[in-house]
């Protein structure tokens, strides 16, 4: 019997709303819409994988260059992926001067795992999910030898309350759980790499066709029929990485935080993990999926990405305008048995 997989952004999907895993992990519709914050955070990722992947320093770094150049093809047009290039880029050269060498040895980085899901009151495996994910790191620390998950976030702002809430984090005890099934061995910790996503802009300037305006309506009013109004230029790449290294010579904007993990935290994680294959099963067997209202507009403004259909009544039309059917977890396809 072939086994559904279960991740951590599945089973957070559900949480959130039973509508919305339905409609990704069952329907597999996806928004047509690009997330620019997700592209921005896989990009870092991206990075961060290849520096901690074995290798001569000078080569990764240019080969991280190349890397950034590639996710954003569209620069030279599009100011978004321009500002993002000079901001990953100026990210990652304060990240190496920050931490030039490291207490731990880099086991793997981007470690996928796949094991079946156990009832902890039973021991019986589930006939339904097995469970699967990827790892940023898989680091052992120099001085113990302990094992611990090297964990990389990008956030808009990290303060007290961003950082009280880490221990918190139900993925990282997740990935806890299933390497130390894995490993046979506890994972003991989890060292979080926290940088913060500048909310500087990249000054655009204004156009010739609105500088003439601007330049005429300043003459009209004039009572010499003169004007030394300037142009307002565009800021230059030079220009906004200046203001960037400016920004992140602070060092709270890179944050690296070191938490422990008990193994009351990972049998706590079996347990829930467990729990909520019981109830994505029941909304299976009833086939109610009710969405949860709460979340729509969880993040503000933004509103789920399944808020149009949702609001349309599941409308054909909709689905077919504004959304892909892409399987999940296409990352973890080649993933078939146990890496350990």
């Amino acid at each position: 019997m072939s086994r559904a997989i279960l991740t951590y952004s599945s089973m957070q999907s559900f949480l959130d709303c039973p509508r919305k895993y339905l409609n990704r992990e069952i329907k597999c519709l996806t928004s047509k819409e690009k997330n620019r914050t997700l592209d921005f955070g896989s990009a870092w990722h991206g990075a961060l994988e290849r520096w901690y992947t074995p290798g001569d320093q000078d080569v990764k770094c240019a080969a991280i260059k190349q890397y950034f150049s590639d996710c954003f093809p569209n620069r030279e047009s599009d100011y978004n992926e321009r500002r993002d290039f000079l901001m990953l880029d100026v990210m990652f050269s304060t990240y190496l001067n920050r931490f030039p060498e490291e207490d731990f040895d880099v086991i793997a980085a981007e470690t996928k795992f796949l094991l079946p899901i156990i009832n902890p009151n039973t021991g019986r495996i589930s006939r339904t999910f097995n469970l699967s994910g990827k790892v940023d790191g898989l680091i052992r620390m120099k001085e113990t030898g302990e094992l611990y998950i090297l964990e990389h976030k990008t956030a808009s702002s990290v303060d007290g309350s961003y950082l009280e809430k880490l221990p918190l984090d139900f993925q990282i005890n997740l990935y806890a759980y299933a390497l130390s099934r894995h490993l046979k061995r506890p994972i003991t910790g989890v060292i979080y790499n926290v940088i913060q996503k500048s909310g500087i802009k990249l000054k655009m300037g204004e156009t010739e066709e609105a500088y003439q305006k601007k330049l005429a309506d300043r003459i009209a009013e004039s009572k010499t029929g003169k004007s030394a109004l300037k142009r307002i230029m565009p800021q230059t790449d030079e220009e906004f990485t200046i203001e960037l290294r400016s920004k992140y010579r602070d060092p709270e904007m890179i944050t690296r935080e070191q938490l422990l993990i008990s193994p009351q935290d990972l049998k706590d994680t079996e347990q829930y993990v467990w729990t909520i294959t019981q109830k994505i099963i029941g909304e299976m067997n009833e086939g109610d999926w009710l969405p949860n209202r709460g979340h729509c507009f969880k993040y503000g403004k933004t509103p789920c990405q399944y808020w149009a259909l949702c609001r349309s009544k599941n409308s054909e039309l909709v689905q077919q305008n504004f959304y892909d059917i892409k399987p999940p977890h296409e990352e973890l396809a080649e993933v078939t048995e146990p890496l350990f």
